[in-house]
C-alpha cells in the first residue's frame, strides 16, 4: 500500500512538471509572438511618421532652440546683476521695511498733490509738464510782453450805457445809415491801420449834376475818409455807404475797393412786381427822374434783373426796438465823439484808448458756449470767412500761439481791461500796433483746443476774467 502512494505521488509529479512545461512553452511561445507583432508595428509606424518626424525636428531646431539660447544668455548673465545674494543693492531693496517706506512715501505724494491740484482747461491744458518748459513757443511771449502806456488818469464811465432804449437824439437808421443832418455835425467814417474817426467838413448840397454815367471802382488810400471819398465824387457820405453795403460804424482800409455811383442816391436791382412808380414811391423821388436818368422808354417799361440808379433816393428807414427785447440787434451807437486822422505810418504806439463801449466781437451773433466758472469767455460761433473785429480801440500786446488757445490776439484797452480773440486762422494786425474799435483783427479759425471754427473772446479786468456779456453793448 505504502509502495503504491508513493508512485502515485511520484506519477502526479511528473506529470504536473509537463504541464508546466508546456504552460511555459507556450507563454514564451505567446509573448515572442507579440514581441515580433510589435517590431513589425513599430517599424510600420516609425516609416508612416518619418516625414513628421523630420519637419517637426526642423521647426524645432529654427524656433525653440535660439529662444532657448537667449533664455539661457540672459540667466547667465543677468543673473549677477539681479541676484539679491550677489547684488547689495538689489538686496537692500528686497528688504521688507523698503516696501512700507514705498508705500507711504506714495500716500504722502498724493496726499500733497491733491492740496496744490488746480483746475486744468483746455486754454492751459499741459502747461505743467516738463515737454511744454522745453518746447512751448509761447514763452518768448511771456518774457518779451508789450504793453501800451495808458494814462492812469484816464477812467471808463462805463461800458453799457443807463438808458434801455434807443433814443432819437442817435436817430441811425435801420440799415445802419444816419441822415444827412447828423453826418454833417460830426461823423464821416471809421478807418483801420492807425486812423481814426474824422470830423469832415460837409457841407448841404442838392443832388449832384452827373460828370459822368457809369459807376467807378475807387481804391482806399491811406488816410482817406468816406467823407473824404464824397467830396471828391460830389456825391453823399450815405450814397456810398448805401452802395458797399457798410454802416457808420463799418471800417475802410487801405486798399479796399469801393463803389462810387455817379450821382448821389441809391442803386436797385429790379425784382419781380418792381415799377417805375413803385420804386419812386419806395426811394421818395419822382418817378420821371427816373424815367429820365437811366434812359427808359416813355411807358417807364423795366425787366427783372436791370440795375437802375435813383437819383436823389433814399434808403427807407426801420423801426428800431427797445434794447431790453431779446430781439433787439441794434446798438445804441453815439455819433458825436470824434478824433483826430492819423496815418498807419506814423500812429504813436499805445496812442488808442478804449471808447468806453465795446462792440460784438465778429460778424455772427450765435452763442455756443457761455462764461461761467469753467469756461472763462464767451464761444461764438462763424466759420472761415467771419473776420474777427476788436471790441474796443486800443493797442495790440501780443500776436502769436497761445497753447490751448491757438492762434489769439490780446488789446489793451487801457484802465486795467484787456480782451483776448481766440482760435483764429489768420491775423491782420502786428504786435505794439494801434486799433479802432471795430478794426479786423484776423479770421475766424480752429486752431489750438478747438472742436470747430469760432472764436473765444475773454474779457479781463486788472487780470480777473469776468463776463463778456458785462462789457458788449
Amino acid at each position: 500500500m505504502l509502495i503504491l502512494i508513493l508512485k502515485l505521488r511520484c506519477f502526479r509529479h511528473i506529470y504536473m512538471n509537463r504541464i508546466n512545461k508546456n504552460i511555459l512553452k507556450l507563454v514564451i511561445f505567446t509573448v515572442g509572438g507579440i514581441k515580433k507583432t510589435l517590431k513589425i508595428g513599430q517599424g510600420g509606424l516609425r516609416l508612416f511618421f518619418r516625414p513628421f518626424l523630420f519637419v517637426l525636428s526642423k521647426i524645432f531646431r529654427l524656433s525653440a532652440l535660439p529662444l532657448y539660447r537667449l533664455y539661457y544668455f540672459f540667466k547667465r548673465h543677468l543673473l549677477g546683476i539681479f541676484d539679491p545674494a550677489r547684488n547689495r543693492l538689489l538686496s537692500l531693496l528686497t528688504k521688507k521695511y523698503v516696501v512700507h517706506i514705498l508705500i507711504v512715501s506714495m500716500s504722502l505724494f498724493v496726499f500733497f498733490g491733491n492740496i496744490g491740484a488746480k483746475e486744468t482747461r483746455a486754454e492751459n491744458f499741459g502747461e505743467q509738464t516738463v515737454i511744454y518748459s522745453l518746447f512751448n513757443d509761447e514763452a518768448r511771449f511771456q518774457l518779451v510782453e508789450e504793453r501800451a502806456m495808458v494814462n492812469p488818469q484816464d477812467k471808463v464811465l462805463g461800458y453799457l450805457d443807463s438808458s434801455s432804449q434807443i433814443d432819437n437824439r442817435s436817430q441811425i437808421l435801420g440799415d445802419g445809415s444816419v441822415t444827412e443832418e447828423q453826418l454833417a455835425e460830426g461823423l464821416s467814417s471809421i478807418t483801420s491801420g492807425g486812423s481814426a474817426i474824422v470830423k469832415p467838413n460837409i457841407t448841404e448840397t442838392e443832388i449832384s449834376i452827373a460828370d459822368r454815367n457809369d459807376i467807378v471802382t475807387h481804391t482806399v488810400a491811406s488816410g482817406e475818409t468816406i467823407s473824404t471819398i464824397a467830396a471828391r465824387y460830389n456825391v453823399s457820405i450815405n450814397t456810398i455807404l448805401w452802395a458797399n453795403n457798410l454802416s457808420a460804424t463799418s471800417v475802410i482800409k487801405p486798399g479796399m475797393s469801393l463803389e462810387i455811383l455817379p450821382v448821389s442816391g441809391v442803386q436797385h436791382l429790379v425784382s419781380r412786381g418792381d415799377t417805375v412808380q413803385s420804386l419812386a414811391k419806395k426811394y421818395d423821388v419822382e418817378s420821371d427822374k427816373i424815367v429820365s436818368y437811366n434812359s427808359l422808354s416813355g411807358d417807364g417799361q423795366i425787366v427783372i434783373g436791370q440795375k437802375l440808379i435813383i437819383p436823389g433816393g433814399e434808403k427807407p428807414a426801420t423801426t428800431i426796438v427797445s434794447r431790453n427785447s431779446q430781439y433787439a440787434a441794434i446798438p445804441d451807437i453815439s455819433i458825436k465823439k470824434i478824433f483826430e486822422p492819423t496815418t498807419p505810418e506814423t500812429s504813436p504806439r499805445g496812442s488808442a484808448i478804449g471808447t468806453g463801449k465795446m462792440v460784438w466781437p465778429t460778424s455772427w451773433r450765435v452763442i455756443t458756449q457761455y462764461f461761467s466758472w469753467r469756461h472763462t469767455g464767451l464761444d461764438i460761433d462763424g466759420d472761415y470767412s467771419s473776420p474777427i473785429l476788436a471790441a474796443d480801440a486800443g493797442v495790440v500786446t501780443r500776436v502769436g500761439w497761445g497753447s490751448g488757445y491757438g492762434n489769439m490776439v490780446t488789446v489793451d484797452h487801457g484802465n486795467g481791461i484787456v480782451t483776448l480773440y481766440a482760435h483764429l486762422s489768420k491775423f491782420h494786425v502786428s504786435n505794439g500796433e494801434a486799433v479802432e474799435r471795430g478794426q479786423s483783427l484776423g479770421m475766424m479759425g480752429s486752431t489750438g483746443w478747438s472742436t470747430g471754427t469760432h472764436l473765444h473772446f475773454e474779457v479781463r479786468v486788472n487780470g480777473v476774467k469776468k463776463n463778456p456779456l458785462s462789457y458788449i453793448q
